[in-house]
């Protein structure tokens, strides 16, 4: 065999490989895998309307806006299938405790939350790297439709902080958050988590504008007549620095960290029964 045709074999099986690999993912570069054929229930979003999605208006934390970019831990793709996978979790039925929120909601350990809210059968709906724009575009698809949650824990606004977004933005984008809560789940009680201390050092220019953010929310949550969690300083040293045995990034909770949330919502559901 001459180097050409030797050549010419190798360019020939490399097209075969990649037309395969086009095959198996389908549309878009999806995959078309077992794991996605179960996700029909909600006619509001579905894969297809979700990867081609074409965002209006701003991408600003008030304007619904889905994800649109790859980001090395989390492809657009792999966001559509956990909005899916949300929209599909059997326990919706059922659920009388939501967690609403980003990758830190995402990250709660199983075993701590079968643990502390099995008997409200709690729903998680985090999704990483979320901020409010994503926030809202995933209720406007159906998140929070067919769901008779009796409280709804809302923790969101630091990625939006990272991005560069102001308090005041965030603060806005959080209304309108609990706006849409109120939209879809009039009767539900909502928890508004203050944002959690980020970055090792207090003097971290991330953590003064979630200082800043925490105040406006506080003051919002007045105003909404929802109950305000801060548990700020129980994540944080006397000399207000970040103790990697709380945040091992100084932004994602470690399992300590998250019974420290889920002691804190306990005692907080508590006092919602009595009163």
């Amino acid at each position: 065999m001459t180097l050409f045709e030797e050549g010419l074999k190798m360019h020939l099986k490399m097209i075969f490989s990649i037309f395969t690999l086009l095959i198996a993912l389908g549309p878009l570069g999806c995959a078309t895998t077992s794991e996605q054929k179960p996700f029909t229930k909600h006619p509001e979003v579905n894969w297809e309307k979700c990867v081609q999605q074409i965002p209006t208006g701003p991408d600003s934390p008030t304007n619904p806006y889905p994800r649109i970019q790859d980001f090395p831990w989390m492809s657009r793709n792999e966001w559509c299938t956990r909005v899916l996978r949300i929209l599909n979790d059997p326990v919706r039925a059922d659920a009388k405790l939501g967690f609403m929120g980003d990758s830190i909601t995402q990250m709660w350990p199983k075993d701590l939350g079968a643990e502390k809210f099995s008997d409200y059968k709690p729903i998680w709906m985090g999704i990483g790297g979320d901020r409010t724009q994503t926030l809202l575009w995933r209720m406007e698809n159906g998140e929070l439709k067919g769901l008779s949650l009796e409280t709804l824990v809302l923790l969101i606004g630091t990625n939006n902080l990272s991005a560069g977004d102001s308090p005041e933005e965030v603060t806005k984008g959080v209304n309108l958050t609990i706006d849409q809560i109120r939209k879809y789940q009039p009767q539900t009680r909502i928890i508004l988590m203050a944002i959690f201390p980020r970055e090792q050092s207090p003097a971290d220019p991330l953590r003064i504008k979630v200082r800043q953010t925490n105040q406006l929310l506080s003051a919002s949550a007045k105003s909404w007549k929802v109950d305000f969690l801060d548990i700020g300083p129980g994540l944080v040293e006397k000399d207000g620095t970040i103790s990697k045995k709380i945040m091992g990034d100084f932004v994602h909770l470690t399992p300590t960290g998250y019974v420290i949330w889920a002691d804190a919502v306990t005692t907080a559901l508590r006092k919602q029964s009595r009163g």
